[in-house]
């Protein structure tokens, strides 16, 4: 979490894992060994390690490594996310896309100099990711890291995309006015368990006197998910302005039949991916 403040690494840790699978599979192809029992191994395993200090018994539980092997994939409980900012944030973002739905004519960009206050009730391990104080100067990462960030960018853009996220869009004055009225606070009644931790209420108040409240259970990409359509969607948003519409197309056309590919497309779509890409966070 302390990626907030000013490091470029987080965007990097996906690759990383990429990278080191890779790297292991062509260590073990050369007769590399690496640890026989990393999982099991009592000093310096895997298990083990992780769950030093946990103070409960078992410390650990084997067995659950192969439960339903071959049979429960968790790719199948990987979500992809509407909004390119940090998960906890997005309660915070569904919230106030459900309140501009319902209310466009006091929530439109002209009308938000109205607003008092904005407060946004979230669970403890949300708050303690999202809901701390956004101050100048903020990163790229920080601001995606930050709920009231997203929360500003979502009622005057009116969408949460790495764009919004622009070195030259991170100081608007029109942000953060928006910020400075958008106070996090912890609903210790949202941390009863796992599904309540989702949990998030937004509450606008205007300076008329007007209050308008919602809460959602679980933000959009949680439940619902994405649909296929609305990732295509995201994907197409996403690219804006990266690549050009030509390689755009021909990424979309060969990932989407990506189960019929030979050799010879499969390289192609490697070399796509590998060309050059624009920085909108620049």
């Amino acid at each position: 979490m302390s990626a907030q403040y000013e490091s470029m690494v987080k965007r990097m840790q996906h690759g990383f894992a990429a990278r080191n699978g890779l790297f292991a599979a062509l260590m073990a192809r050369n007769d590399y060994i690496g640890i026989k029992r990393v999982l099991e191994t009592p000093y310096g395993g895997f298990l083990s390690n992780f769950s030093h200090g946990n103070q409960r018994e078992p410390q650990y539980q084997p067995q659950k490594v192969t439960d339903g092997l071959g049979e429960d994939w968790e790719i199948n409980r990987v979500i992809v996310k509407p909004f390119a900012s940090m998960a906890a944030t997005h309660g915070t973002i569904s919230c106030l896309m459900e309140l501009q739905d319902k209310y466009p004519a006091e929530l439109a960009p002209e009308s938000l100099d109205n607003i008092k206050q904005i407060t946004v009730e979230m669970s403890g391990p949300a708050y303690k990711k999202g809901g701390w104080e956004a101050t100048r100067p903020l990163t790229s990462t920080g601001a995606q890291m930050s709920a009231s960030f997203a929360a500003a960018v979502q009622l005057l853009d009116r969408q949460v995309l790495p764009a919004q996220f622009a070195a030259s869009q991170l100081d608007r004055p029109s942000i953060w006015d928006l910020v400075d009225k958008i106070h996090c606070t912890h609903n210790a009644a949202f941390d009863e368990n796992a599904t309540t931790a989702w949990y998030q209420q937004v509450t606008v108040d205007f300076h008329d006197g007007k209050s308008l409240k919602q809460l959602v259970h679980a933000p959009k990409g949680i439940d619902p998910p994405l649909t296929n359509a609305e990732i295509l969607t995201k994907w197409r948003k996403t690219t804006e302005g990266v690549i050009s519409e030509d390689r755009k197309q021909a990424i979309e056309d060969l990932v989407l039949t990506l189960e019929t590919l030979n050799r010879a497309e499969l390289e192609s779509l490697a070399l796509l991916l590998f060309e050059t890409t624009a920085n909108v966070i620049d």
